[in-house]
């Protein structure tokens, strides 16, 4: 018999791992992350260049709350400004 799986999604118009190599930015990142109020450990380590990005961010820019629970962030601030709610 097989292992029963769980798959969770979000659908939002894009998400890091969309992000063109030219796009990978700080800003560009920081207008996602905006725009949707949360983000996957998947999205946040799709590549190298978006690693290091979120690894800057979260060490200085943006304030995160865990308790969605793997694999999910939610973002509370960017830059000391909240974000609305919980991010929907």
């Amino acid at each position: 018999m097989g292992r029963p799986i769980h798959i969770d999604s979000w659908a939002h118009d894009v998400d890091l791992s969309d992000l063109k190599p030219k796009d990978r930015t700080e800003e560009k990142v920081l207008e996602i992350l905006r725009r949707n109020g949360k983000f996957s450990v998947f999205e946040a380590t799709c590549n190298q260049t978006i690693a290091g990005i979120m690894t800057r961010l979260c060490r200085s820019r943006i304030k995160t709350d865990n308790s969605m629970g793997y694999p999910w962030t939610v973002v509370v601030e960017i830059d000391d400004i909240a974000l609305h709610g919980d991010g929907k």
